[in-house]
Order: structure tokens, then sequence, then C-alpha cells
């Protein structure tokens, strides 16, 4: 059989692709062993200049490696698999570059970009731990290298290739379509799928370059730390990776902070953070980046807290890569909306994550003897997992995690150096230390909650032996570990709140008091007098806030909460007029400490004091669909004007957008409505008359008794007379807003919201269900018809049609001809009323039995636009069960929306800013100190 020589393939650009990856890789490798041979003793120069070479050679192969991609992007080239993913012919050229890191060969790459440009700074600079530590970073590079080698030994996939061909992709082969020479020409290749939907968002562009560079940054830290305790220089390696740490709080907390703005703007889940899986595991390395970063600070002179310092910074890398092994293996696919589905690379990605693991605590052992003892017990586990059964990687998994934490308790007890004198209860340090425990006791619960998918999967293999337990002992504990389907909580706030707001209450009450403790001792009588003017003030303003939200008494912990927020803010500001007295070099940890109050003091406003102002005012919406709720979704038919909070409010008109469909909705300011005296109203099944003249207030209850007087007997003329009480009507239009849906066949239809901002307050609003497409019907223009249980009494809108169940009763048989009914017929008459406005007319469509049987009998009122057809009727209940249809000539389109007011969210924005502002001073201020020499 001939070979297919495919036309049109620039299968050059694989060839060279595949080349230039293997390339960076072994020069990984070879940088690796030349730093290592470096860093080993004196006089290995000439070791680290090969390290040096090789490692630039690595980055230049990787550099042009994204080059390349970049140029099949540019050029469409949809051959190769990757491309046809992730770039369609409509995408515009800041989406083009951002398709790069859509799928999860690019987030490696985009990843290894940013170690390349952080290393070669490094480099640069010609540090003295350059050796050890690029010889860390180049270990690193390697293993993410491996990730993209794209290569099978046997049934073993190692790695993903960027630069696969649609035809060599494993669901491809065999297909007719792959021996077709042509088949570049066919109509499937012409375009590509392009980006989720979802991802098409100027957001796209700038929220994961600096959330990956924010990654990468955590490397240089972990680096610094390992080659510390490679030279046994327990205290040195703090002072060079303290810059480090800081830049990473910086840009990692910005990455993360960037997220939680496009979740506000772009989805409708009504807020800036979900705790959502892969959330919370970018989340949580800042957590630890942020408390081993303030302990480098109290740990680079004196001995004070080291273990911690190395567990925290350490920490923070190894759950980068557990946050990557998470999201790139498949593992989150049905509770997180931002993981990736399985790509064949889990084993490899754990091996990645327990290696560096192992790394990092073996090395906190102090004898070489015992490093390389440990490593060959880990080494022998590692080949068990790797060519053992599923249950034996389990297995192996789990006795490498025990022993993991052997290996720490053992180097915190007896080889990691400790302070010979306890801390001081009134020292800085002490509280530093305090304040990093509560950040990795908030870690922990949140990993903890994130990780339910990974204990699933660790239970897995022993789900026989568990349900043995079970069946031997009853135990109902042994059967739900044997089901291994364990699942987070439904509520999300409150799963996490319940812990994490205690223990934010404590962290930013130490954030607003140790800046002002001096390190080593400080005088409490001194200390006292320092902060009592800022603890005074956060409880005047907490009075002020308190009068001004409405805050139940069962919300103390949010209270305390919002306390704690405005003395830290208080008291840095304090600290910074009084103490740094406008040095801009000092200012930085006061400013960022200010900015996170307000973050967190926003937070808790907008989400705690938000008012859903949408409640339903036509019919019951919750026959429509279940998800829908009158106490917080509004039905809102095309043209109709209805008061939705201190808005009137007019669905306008639906049109579509490129990708979406625009809902166009007018808001109108609310004019009081005037009444006279004698004016007739009815409110809650009463009828009232007005007193005198007056302009009514937002809510009846504050007119009743001063402008009301009530009627007990209502007479006819009261009855004729009476309008509904409403507290305004429609005045000049405000603005308008376009809440969208987005057609996504992918992952489905998505709501995307749309946001008016005001200073105080932002009007969140999103449509929950609303007409994409126009409606089919039959030949006779009928729409699909809604069937409904009724009882005598029950009332529902159709169109804008009051349907009303008057009464039923018998067909006698003197009325069975003008029926067009048989005398042996026995049929039921359904008495209904219609109304829309002025215009009434009594109907009664029949529900007939002949002969057992029922015949369907379905009565078309033209004048309406409606036919009725009763299904069915329980003699019991008396329910009815009837279809109504509508005629597309008399339906008038609707939308259900929810909109949300959120107080003082703009101060959880200013929040955002100025801790990015405090924190890059911080990071200046931190390179600074590190260049000065060290005092003796």
């Amino acid at each position: 059989m001939e070979d297919i020589v495919y036309q049109g393939e620039w299968t050059w650009a694989a060839t060279l692709g595949r080349f230039l990856i293997a390339g960076g890789f072994a020069a990984a490798i070879a940088g690796f062993i030349g730093y290592l041979m470096g860093a080993l003793g004196k006089g290995n120069e000439s070791w680290k200049r090969f390290g040096r070479t090789a490692f630039i050679v690595h980055a230049v192969s990787f550099l042009l490696v994204i080059v390349l991609i970049y140029t099949l992007i540019f050029n469409h080239r949809y051959e190769f698999q990757y491309i046809w993913k992730h770039l369609n012919n409509q995408m515009g050229t800041p989406l083009q570059f951002s398709c790069f890191w859509g799928g999860q060969e690019g987030g490696f790459l985009l990843w290894m970009f940013w170690h390349i440009v952080l290393a070669l700074i490094f480099i640069r600079r010609r540090s003295t731990w350059e050796a050890p530590v690029m010889a860390i970073i180049a270990s690193v590079q390697a293993w993410l290298a491996c990730m993209l080698l794209g290569v099978y030994f046997g049934d073993y996939q190692f790695g993903i290739d960027p630069f696969l061909l649609i035809r060599e992709a494993p669901e491809n082969i065999g297909l007719p379509w792959t021996r077709n020479a042509e088949y570049l020409s066919l109509p499937l290749f012409a375009d590509g799928q392009g980006l989720n939907p979802l991802l098409q968002n100027y957001w796209m562009v700038i929220h994961p370059p600096t959330l990956f560079l924010g990654f990468a940054s955590t490397l240089m830290p972990f680096a610094f730390a390992i080659a510390g305790l490679w030279k046994k220089q327990y205290i040195e390696w703090m002072r060079p990776a303290t810059p480090w740490a800081f830049f990473g709080i910086m840009i990692l907390g910005t990455g993360i902070l960037m997220g939680g703005a496009w979740a506000y703007e772009a989805l409708s889940f009504g807020g800036f953070w979900a705790w959502d899986p892969v959330e919370n595991s970018s989340l949580v390395p800042w957590l630890l980046l942020v408390g081993g970063g303030h302990l480098l600070m109290v740990n680079r002179n004196k001995v004070t807290s080291v273990f911690s310092a190395l567990f925290l910074i350490m920490g923070s890398f190894i759950l980068i890569v557990y946050s990557t092994f998470l999201t790139k293996s498949g593992i989150l696919g049905d509770t997180s909306v931002h993981s990736f589905v399985d790509s064949g690379i889990l084993p490899q990605l754990l091996v990645y994550l327990l290696f560096f693991s192992g790394v990092g605590a073996v090395m906190m052992l102090k004898h070489i003897r015992w490093r390389w003892m440990i490593a060959t017990f880990w080494a022998v586990l590692l080949a068990i997992g790797i060519w053992g059964s599923s249950k034996a990687t389990m297995n192996v998994t789990i006795v490498f995690l025990a022993s993991l934490a052997a290996v720490l308790i053992i180097a915190y007890a007896k080889h990691i150096p400790r302070p010979k004198v306890e801390e001081d209860l009134w020292s800085r340090e002490f509280w530093i230390f305090i304040g990093s425990v509560i950040l990795l006791v908030a870690g922990i619960q949140i990993s903890f909650a994130t990780s339910i998918p990974v204990f699933n999967k660790l239970l897995e293999p022993y789900s026989e032996t568990f349900m043995g337990l079970h069946e031997s002992t009853g135990w109902a504990w042994f059967k739900s570990l044997a089901d291994h389907n364990f699942a987070p909580s439904t509520d999300m706030e409150a799963a996490y709140h319940v812990y994490q707001v205690p223990l934010a209450f404590l962290f930013i009450m130490l954030i607003g008091f140790t800046q002002w403790l001096k390190y080593k001792k400080t005088d409490p009588k001194k200390f006292l007098g320092q902060i009592v003017r800022s603890f005074v003030a956060a409880g005047a303003l907490l009075m002020l806030v308190l009068l001004f939200f409405d805050f139940s008494a069962g919300e103390f912990p949010r209270i305390a909460l919002v306390f704690a927020t405005i003395f830290a803010v208080t008291s840095n500001f304090d600290y910074l007029v009084s103490m740094v007295k406008g040095k801009w070099d000092k200012s930085g940890s006061a400013i960022a400490h200010i900015g996170f109050g307000l973050l967190i003091f926003g937070a808790v406003i907008s989400t705690s004091q938000k008012d859903i102002i949408s409640q339903n005012q036509m019919g019951d919406i919750t026959t429509l669909n279940n998800d829908f709720d009158n106490r917080e979704d509004i039905l809102l038919l095309q043209g109709d004007t209805l008061q939705m909070g201190d808005y009137f409010i007019s669905y306008k008109d639906r049109y579509d957008k490129g990708i979406h469909v625009m809902f166009e909705i007018d808001y109108f300011e609310m004019v009081p409505k005037q009444f006279k005296e004698g004016d007739v109203i009815f409110f809650s099944n009463m009828f009232f008359e007005a007193k005198e003249d007056h302009l009514a207030s937002r809510t009846f209850i504050r007119d009743m008794e001063s402008k009301w007087r009530t009627i007990p007997l209502p007479n006819e003329r009261h009855a004729r007379e009476a309008q509904r009480w409403v507290a305004g009507i429609p005045g000049e239009k405000l603005f308008t807003l376009e809440p969208r849906v987005q057609l996504n066949e992918q992952m489905g239809n998505a709501p995307e919201p749309d946001t008016k901002h005001f200073i105080h307050q932002d009007l969140y609003t999103h449509i929950k269900w609303g007409q994409i497409s126009p409606p089919e019907t039959d030949e006779e223009g009928f729409l699909g018809g809604r069937a409904h249980d009724l009882h005598v009494g029950d009332s529902l809108l159709v169109s804008n049609v009051l349907v009303t169940i008057d009464s039923l009763s018998a067909v006698p048989d003197s009325l069975k001809p003008a029926y067009s009914l048989l005398e042996k017929d026995i049929a039921l008459r359904v008495h209904c009323s219609l109304r829309e406005r002025n215009r009434v007319e009594a109907i009664d469509p029949l529900y007939i039995i002949r002969d057992s049987l029922i015949v369907p009998d379905a009565q078309t009122y033209d004048n309406w636009g409606l036919k009725f057809l009763v299904n069915s009727f329980n003699p019991v209940d008396q329910n009815i069960n009837m279809t109504i249809w509508e005629h597309e000539s008399i339906r008038r389109d609707f939308i259900v929306m929810q909109a949300v007011i959120f107080p003082q969210i703009n101060i959880l924005w200013l929040g955002c800013i100025i801790m990015i502002i405090g924190t890059t001073l911080a990071v200046r201020h931190r390179i600074k100190l590190s260049k000065r020499p060290k005092k003796a």
C-alpha cells in the first residue's frame, strides 16, 4: 500500500516544533547537570558556565516554539489539532493572541515562558546563588518540557504534543477523510472550532498571562529555599529570596483579583468569587506565600521560625503544582468550570507533584545519608507505582504521603534550626508568626474542601474492602467510603464562610496592630496607647455602618469582621501618617494593609447587604420553571412597564449581536404617585380612602395611619373607583441595560450580566430565561401547548390574557345536541373566564368520555388567539389537567430577569488597587534592602 502524500500540510512545522521541544528538554537536563556540578563545590566555574549556556539554549528553543505556534495561529493552519481546536476565522487579533493559552499545551508553554523570563533576569545578576537556584529551576523546566513531548511508550502517554496533526489524533485515526490526500480542502477544515465562547472576552487576553506569571513567581523563592537547605545556609537564602516572594505576592494576588473582576463582569452567578475549586487552588498558594513572605522578613537576620518559613515558601510552589494537577488532570471535570478534560497525563502530573514535594521534604534533613536513604525508598515506591496496578499506585501514593509527613516531622524536631529563646509576646515577629499560622489553617480548610474529588479517586480502588467492612460491621460510614462519592456542599458560601470568616477576623485584627509592635520587644503601655485611637475610631465607624446597613443579631461573625476591617484601615492609616511620615520606601506594607482591609470590607458589605429587587408581579412564574422564584425573579412582557425597586423598567427589544442575543431594558425614574383627597385604593385585599392630598411614600405602611382611612364595608362605587396602590409612576428615562445570552454550542447557552455602576452601588442584572430564536408553530400558527394542573378558583396568565377556572358542571342531556355530543356521552364543562384589560369572555371547554374512552375536544377561540384541551379530570381532588396553546399573532415576547443591588462594591475594587500599589512599593523596598550589605 502506497503512502499517502497529503497536500498543503505544513509538516515541516510539526517536525521543527517537535525537534525544538526535544532539544529544549535535553538542554534543560543539561542545564540541571551543569548547575548541579557547579554548585557541588568551589572551583566548578566551568560547569556553571556550561549549565548557563545549556539553559540559554533551552530558553531559545522554547521561545522559538512559542514563535512557531503563533506563526501557525496567524496563518490559520487548521491541519494542527491545537490550532483547529482553539482558533476560528472570526477571532480578531487580540483573541488570536489569547487562543495560544486556550488549551493545556499553551498553558504549559506560558508557564515555562515566565519561568524563562524570571530565570534570565536572575542569571543576569550573576548572584552567588546562581548555581544551586538555577539547578532547581532547570529541573522544573525539564519536568514541564517533558509534559509537551507527546510520545508513547506502549500504551503509556508521555506528554501532549502541541504540534500534533489533526489526522494523527487518536480519535481521528481510521476516519475516511484521513485517507484523503486533499482533506484540507474539505469544508470541515475551512474553519476551526475556536475558543469556548465563554473565553472570548478581553479578560482572556490579560488575565491568564498575569496569573501564570504569578504561578511562575512562586518558583523563585522555592528554588532559594531548596538552595539554602542544600548548602545548609538556613538563614542566608532568605535575604535574596524576600524580593522575589513579595513580587509573587503582588503579581499572583493581581491575577486572582483579575479573575474575580472577570467573573463579576461576564458571569451570571452574581458575584466576584464562587469558591470554585480552581479559584481556590490559586488562592491557597497565595495565602501561603503571604505568610511565608512575612516570615522571611523576620527570619533573615536571626533564627526565629525557620521551619515555618521553609514550609510556607515551599508549600506555595507545591500547591501551584497541585493546582496544575487538579486543573489539567481532568479530576475536577464535574466540579469546576475551569478544569480541562483528562488528556491522559494524569500519572505524569502526579509524579511531577510528588517528586517536588519529596525534594522539598528530603532536603530538610540535615544529613546526606538520611537524604539518600529516603530518596532511595521513594524511588522504589515510584517504580512500584509505575509498573503496578491502579490499586498498587494508590497504595504507593498513600505510603509516600505518610512517609512525607514523617520526614517533615523529623526535620522539624531534629534537623531545622530552632530559636534558643522563644519570641516575646509583645514582639512583632511573634504576631507575624501567628498570622502565618492563621493563613495556613485557612489554606488547609480550603484545600480540604477543594480536594474532595481527589479523595474520591484515592478511595476508588478500596471500594470492595470498605463494602466488606460495611457488611460485617453495619457501619454506614464504611458504606460511604465504599461509594467514594463525596461531594462539596451545595451551599458553597455557608460551607466556607463558617470557617473563613472567623479566621479572617483574627488575621485582619493582626494586620491592624502588628505594625505598631517592634521587633524583639515592645513596651505594652506605649503599644496600647498607640492603637487605642484606631480602636475607638473603628468602634465609632462600626456604629455608623450598623446604622446604615441592616445586620441581624445572628450575623455577629460578619459584624466582627467588619469591625476588624475598619480597625485595620484606621490603624494602618494612623501608622502611615504618624510613623512613616511620607517615606514612600517604608509605606508599602501599611498601604497594602489598608487596601486589603478595604477589599474585605467591600466584599462583606456588598455580599451580606445585597438587595434582590426583582420581585415578580405577574402570576406565578414557578409554573414556567421550578428554578424560578417569585421573590427574586421578575417576568417582563415586551412593552410593559413595571416597578422594580426604585425604578420602573420596560422590556423594549431583543436583537442578535454576534454570538449574543441582547435584551434591551429601559430604566425610568420613579416619580412619587400623587393622590387626592377622596381617592379610593385597595391594598392587601382592603379598601382605603385618602384623607388628604399627598405624595406616596416608598411603602404603603408609612402612609397608612396618617394619609388613609379604612373602608370597612365598601360599596359598589368604591369597588368601581378603587385603584391598586402604587408608590410611584414612570418618569424620565435614566439609562438602558442590555443583559445578554451567549450562544454556546460547546458548553450550552450562557447568560451574561449587564451592570449599571454608581459611586455607592452597582445594579447587576442577568437574564434567567429569554427567547433566543423565533418559536416554532404548527400549521395553524399555534405555538407548542403547555399543560397545567388546575382547580376551581385558580388563575394563570397566558400571554396577556388572565385565564380563571370559575366552576365545573356536567352537560345535561338537553344540551348535548348543542355541543354535538352523543346521548351516551358523559361530558364535563370547565367554565373559564378570559380577561384582558376591559375585555371579558366566558368559555367552557369540554372533557368528554365515550364508551370508557376519552374523546379529545380541542376548542379554538380565534378572537383571543387561544386553544384549550382538557386532558383529564380527577373527581377525587377535582384536579383538571388542561393544555393551552397560544397563537403567534397574540403572543408577546417575555423574559425572566434577576436584578441585584450590590452596595459599596466599589470599595472592594478600590481596595484591590490600593493593595496592588502598596505591594508594589513593598517589592521595591525589599529589592533595595537586598542590595545593601548585610550588617555584621
